[in-house]
């Protein structure tokens, strides 16, 4: 086992060492329970899926409880939320991020920045400076900017300066 909590393995037997295979679920798309099949051997079985963009992982589970446990974390691992009808959940693509920053780029964090535009000057707004680029991001209230710089700072192995308003390298 690999310990990632974003990965499920599954192994030949109980004493396998090495997964059959990976389902990385930052790659899930969707997840459906109380699947139903032809086959003999899944027609009284607990049958869920796990879809990702290369293909659709059948799982099954011992008892409907057990189905039913297994989509709701994999659900919330994945950020999903779960239809009301309780069989299922899927990716909503219109929260596809816009932009990425890579944080391993990140040279300074600045807070508390004020700017002439009128559509900003009463926003909480702070920068992350790369090499490349300045992102400004607009939080919702002043606690949650000195949160997401605080945050920020220590993934980036910052120290945050005493006026609570960024840092750099």
């Amino acid at each position: 086992m690999s310990g990632d909590p974003d990965v499920l393995e599954y192994y030949k037997n109980d004493h396998s060492k090495k997964p059959i295979r990976v389902i990385d679920l930052h790659c899930c798309e969707q997840v459906d329970a109380g699947l139903t099949f032809k086959r003999k051997e899944f027609q009284d079985s607990f049958v869920f899926d796990i879809k990702t963009s290369d293909r659709t992982f059948y799982l099954v589970a011992e008892t409907e409880d057990d189905m039913n446990k297994w989509v709701r974390s994999i659900c919330q691992l994945c950020g999903f939320n779960q239809s009301d009808d309780n069989h299922g959940c899927q990716n909503d693509h219109s929260k596809k991020p816009i932009r990425v920053i890579d944080l391993h780029c990140c040279e300074q964090v600045d807070a508390g920045l004020t700017f002439k535009r009128k559509e900003f000057q009463d926003s909480f707004v702070f920068d992350i400076k790369t090499s490349d680029r300045t992102f400004y991001l607009v939080a919702e209230t002043e606690d949650d900017m000195n949160k997401w710089v605080r945050s920020i700072c220590q993934l980036c192995g910052f120290n945050q300066s005493d006026d609570n308003h960024g840092t750099d390298v």
